[in-house]
């Protein structure tokens, strides 16, 4: 199929009622009925979800207006309503053009959405790539929804027929501190630290170093509660008992954060991100606690092993490719790292060992030499580049070629090198 993805704001409307029909109305309401149960929870999975469902939120405030007033509030400010239009738009235009089978199919790849922690995410990325390759005119078969079976996307141009597979990663693998397990922790904790909050009346920084992996059973996690809380009513004392050791360190929270009042003026947003920015916390395993005017926790967990981030991730490309490809075509591999800034996955790329993109990315073309390239993407923003309001989204990529593969520098492959998508598209 070939066709142009992009929709006029007037087709809106109708684009978000026909993808609820996709999956079925009852199916989304059960979803994001319990999103907005999570949302209005004091909890830390509520950050867990509101991470990994960001499409799904940008998509219940528009369903909500729309049933309302029969009209998208479209906020080109709203990052995550731009990328659920796009996809959903991208979703109704490919389910218009599927036999019945694929249609059944896709329909059911949205339903297992609603309910697994990816959410929407495999089925987007999919989207995606397909929509990248459309607007640089190819044709595109989405060969596992019609066949049910191998690659993702079937792509041809000017003569050339790629075998293209979309894999939609977690940013956890090999990670020692899983982000759902670190949230179910900030549950588990806030009643232990509580109860302490209103006895202190100062910053603490406290770091929680554990011998190995981060595990989410209870019996595991509350003696960690136990020793932390122990540490902070020790008079910031370092603490240290089977292979776990806590460390507190007092701060002047008005120097790091700001003037702040029991009223809570600053905003909690607004505190969390300076607090987590002057201990260089963004992205890592940290928690915050602030009682507005008096006391602030700042909690980071980390392991003394080291994380296998890389190593993993080869794990789970090797076995997921292992026969999606039928060797008889150039074979891409598009990989996304959910979860992963695009600072860290310039880190793997410029590793330059065993953990680098690069040597890991060569081991796996070694043994599938079909595999023309390797492509590792991280989440993007959008923007809009133009009067016409369209929208673009751009986000770092590294691309591995195979220089030994016959097209290895065919021009027509060029669309998935080179900072894949290019920048702007």
């Amino acid at each position: 199929m070939r066709f142009k993805p992009e929709v006029l704001d007037t087709e809106l409307p109708g684009i978000l009622r026909q993808f609820v029909k996709i999956a079925g109305r009852d199916a989304w309401k059960k979803r994001l009925r319990g999103l907005e149960r999570e949302m209005r929870r004091e909890s830390g999975m509520r950050h867990f979800w509101r991470e990994r469902c960001a499409l799904e939120f940008g998509f219940s405030r528009m369903w909500r207006h729309l049933q309302k007033t029969g009209e998208i509030p479209f906020d080109y400010t709203d990052e995550d309503a731009r990328k659920f239009l796009s996809f959903a738009a991208m979703t109704v235009r490919c389910h218009q053009r599927l036999t019945p089978k694929g249609r059944k199919r896709l329909a059911g790849m949205l339903r297992n959405a609603t309910k697994g922690d990816f959410g929407l995410g495999p089925v987007a990325y999919e989207m995606k790539v397909a929509t990248h390759l459309l607007t640089r005119d190819y044709d595109v078969e989405f060969h596992d929804l019609e066949r049910g079976r191998g690659y993702d996307l079937l792509a041809a141009k000017d003569g050339m027929t790629l075998e293209v597979e979309c894999t939609h990663m977690s940013g956890d693998a090999g990670r020692k501190i899983h982000r759902k397990d670190l949230y179910r922790f900030a549950d588990r904790f806030s009643p232990w630290i509580r109860d302490h909050l209103g006895h202190l009346t100062t910053g603490l920084f406290v770091r929680l170093t554990i011998p190995g992996r981060l595990e989410s059973a209870d019996a595991y996690q509350k003696p960690l509660c136990a020793l932390v809380t122990r540490a902070l009513l020790g008079g910031g004392a370092d603490v240290e008992r089977d292979g776990v050791r806590v460390r507190v360190e007092a701060f002047n929270v008005e120097r790091v954060a700001g003037p702040w009042t029991a009223r809570g003026d600053l905003g909690r947003d607004v505190m969390e991100a300076r607090l987590l920015s002057h201990f260089d916390l963004v992205n890592k395993n940290a928690l915050v606690y602030v009682r507005p005017g008096q006391s602030v926790v700042v909690l980071l967990i980390d392991s003394e092993r080291e994380d296998e981030v890389a190593r993993a991730m080869h794990a789970e490309l090797s076995k997921k490719t292992k026969n999606q490809f039928t060797g008889q075509r150039p074979a891409i591999l598009c990989c996304h790292l959910a979860d992963l800034t695009s600072a860290e996955l310039l880190s793997l790329g410029q590793a330059g060992t065993a953990t680098g993109l690069d040597y890991l990315a060569t081991a796996l073309i070694l043994r599938r030499p079909h595999l023309c390239s390797v492509t590792y993407t991280a989440p993007g923003r959008t923007s809009v580049v133009d009067a016409a309001q369209s929208i673009r989204e751009k986000g770092l990529t590294y691309t591995v070629v195979n220089p030994d593969h016959p097209f290895a520098g065919d021009e027509r492959l060029s669309v998935f090198r080179d900072g894949w998508p290019p920048e702007g598209s």
